[in-house]
């Protein structure tokens, strides 16, 4: 099988500055060479991609004003090049940072960091995004007077069975959990209880599925913590807590990104701040409790995204205060990172996402052997995306 795979980076510019790579990935060696880019959209900070049409959502992080914007693009059948804006969707929620979509590509899930609320658009004819159909504006603060005197909501995840909506809240502490269903009048209602409580001043950032379902991890920002979660609906509180500094560290400590290994065993998590450091954990996946592996400093400054590649033997950080990507080999017996020298220049990465793309020939192959299979009237039906 001839597999190309191909790496989308979303970055912090303003228009007329590139803001959006496409990448190809060595699986081999780790390397990444540029293929395109896109200057027509200002700081696409957060980005998801579609493995159903193959389009590519992108928010933009606007500094100014009280709106939000989405824009959509497309990727044509050669692997290398963009094709240029879809769609483009404007709501109000300033400081968007965050956005997500379901399975079959109904609705988008977007997090608005500076306005504390969250927006979601429904995807006319599959990739339209049409006028919010929802829009939740948070309420509260925290201790922290300066960094939580509001709501921030920072990212908005569907649990893996899409049962449900989760939110994390950076300004109230807190995590919001609702019951999702996209057939329904009322798409969201409020789980029992509503939220969990994190501790005060921990400022809840990304959160991360186990493949078996049963857990979820989330990473906090301004205490730097990883907290583990039963995903039974009866479940209201964490069973583990742990740092992801050392015992007696006097810096700044700020909380990136949390990922899951697909095999289910290792976790990976990034510190930003003054340590720039890779956090790595084993996962004991009868119970989901983690045990600290390994700390590496991830060769950059401020990790903010990290991804996992399609083949399960790289780990990537985005470096937004170095402007670099860094690649890490895994070590799959131990899930320890070894840092392969590899180095990929890019204004102020902020987003990693995969593709693996099948060729034309095996697309048709695979159409031949499997004649009931609907034929789409594009050629993504063959795309697989590494998910947030």
């Amino acid at each position: 099988m001839d597999n190309k795979i191909v790496l989308v980076i979303g970055s912090y510019a303003d228009r007329g500055q590139p803001g959006i790579y496409l990448c190809g990935f060595d699986p081999a060696d780790g390397n990444i060479n540029l293929f395109d880019q896109l200057a027509d959209i200002e700081n696409p900070s957060y980005l998801c991609l579609s493995d159903k049409s193959g389009h590519i959502y992108a928010v933009s992080d606007l500094k100014e004003g009280e709106m939000g914007r989405v824009s959509v693009y497309r990727r044509p059948s050669d692997t290398q090049t963009f094709s240029r804006l879809v769609a483009e969707r404007s709501y109000i929620g300033s400081g968007s940072c965050f956005v997500s979509t379901d399975q079959d590509e109904r609705y988008l899930f977007i997090a608005n960091y500076v306005a504390g609320s969250l927006t979601i658009l429904p995807l006319e004819d599959g990739k339209t995004p049409g006028a919010p159909v929802k829009m939740i504006q948070f309420e509260g603060s925290g201790p922290n007077k300066e960094r939580q005197e509001k709501p921030h909501i920072h990212c908005t995840v569907l649990s893996t069975d899409e049962q449900f909506l989760y939110c994390t809240d950076l300004g109230t502490d807190r995590l919001y959990k609702y019951h999702y269903d996209p057939y329904a009048k009322e798409i969201l209602k409020p789980a029992i209880p509503g939220y969990i409580s994190l501790p005060a001043g921990s400022g809840p950032r990304h959160i991360a599925f186990s493949p078996s379902k049963r857990f979820m991890y989330m990473v906090t920002e301004m205490t730097g913590q990883l907290f583990a979660f039963e995903t039974d609906v009866t479940a209201q509180a964490w069973f583990q807590q742990i740092s992801l500094v050392e015992e007696g560290y006097a810096g700044k400590i700020e909380g990136g990104d949390v990922q899951i290994h697909s095999s289910g065993k290792y976790l990976y998590a990034s510190n930003r701040g003054d340590a720039n450091e890779l956090i790595v954990c084993v996962v004991n996946e009868p119970d989901g409790r983690l045990t600290l592996a390994q700390r590496i400093s991830c060769e950059g400054e401020s990790p903010r995204n990290l991804v996992i590649d399609p083949t399960g033997n790289f780990l990537l950080a985005a470096n937004e205060n170095s402007n670099s990507v860094t690649v890490f080999r895994i070590d799959l017996d131990t899930g320890q990172l070894t840092y392969t020298a590899r180095n990929f220049e890019v204004n102020k990465p902020s987003c990693l996402k995969f593709m693996s793309y099948q060729d034309k020939q095996e697309q048709k192959r695979s159409k031949d052997e499997s004649p009931s299979q609907k034929d789409t009237d594009h050629e993504f039906d063959k795309w697989s995306v590494s998910w947030p």
